[in-house]
């Protein structure tokens, strides 16, 4: 949801979720922070576009962080949040992949937009960073929190 609801719109996303959730009931949030951790120099520069793109679009890439406060505010209890280390790569396995499989897809779609808003110099520089950015998660054995 990080890359589809607009920073501003987080609050009154919450809010609705509440008023929806029946009494006694329970609602359950997860996404990743979208933060590259262990990325090295590479992982850095993506960290960079991924927020100078999403800032760009209005969303936040690190709302995720923020969920426990906006449903509290929104009058749920008993919240507990928890962070949970995903891994990034085929270091990791199946799940590692798979990871980076879904983050693939999102990288692709900010491609045009990273070129377009210049915080890449083309399209082909985006390519080049993704693919060393794939080697040093391998290499960094490179974790997303969600």
């Amino acid at each position: 949801m990080m890359a589809a609801v607009p920073a501003a719109f987080w609050p009154t996303h919450v809010n609705e979720l509440f008023r929806v959730t029946q009494s006694g009931g329970f609602l359950e949030l997860a996404d990743t922070d979208f933060c590259f951790e262990n990325g090295g120099d590479i992982g850095h520069r993506v960290n960079q576009i991924v927020e100078q793109c999403f800032r760009y679009r209005g969303l936040d890439p690190l709302a995720v962080r923020r969920l426990d406060k906006l449903m509290k505010r929104s009058g749920f209890v008993e919240i507990q949040a928890r962070i949970v280390e995903f891994p990034v790569g085929e270091w990791a396995g199946i799940s590692g992949r798979m990871m980076r499989n879904n983050l693939a897809e999102i990288m692709q779609s900010m491609k045009h937009l990273a070129a377009a808003i210049g915080v890449v110099s083309s399209e082909e520089e985006y390519d080049r960073l993704l693919d060393e950015l794939w080697a040093d998660c391998d290499e960094h054995h490179t974790l997303i929190h969600g």
